[in-house]
């Protein structure tokens, strides 16, 4: 702070303008971006929009995970118990005489 007086103050000494270097400005495009200040509020369609859209996100994915389950757990078809040997399920054979 006194660095800044004390520049501020040889400035005027000197004939200089020092009014511009004392206040932070953006040159940006919108000044949106605000220092202890509450942030300016988006428009309200904004927020219509943004729950449609995860609305619709949400039909999605449900509907497609009720409809075409396949396309997530993957399609194949189911073994047949009946068909597995007994070496296949680990059953000792009982005729070893």
């Amino acid at each position: 702070m006194l660095p800044r007086v004390l520049r501020a103050l040889t400035q005027v000494s000197r004939g200089k303008k020092f009014i511009a270097n004392l206040e932070a400005r953006r040159h940006g495009h919108t000044n949106y971006w605000v220092y202890r200040q509450e942030p300016v509020r988006p428009e309200q369609w904004r927020f219509y929009v943004a729950d449609g859209l995860n609305c619709f996100m949400w039909w999605w994915i449900f509907v497609h995970m009720w409809y075409q389950w396949g396309h997530v757990a993957g399609e194949f078809d189911y073994p047949k118990p009946e068909k597995w040997t007994d070496a296949e399920l680990g059953i000792v054979d009982v005729d070893l005489d």
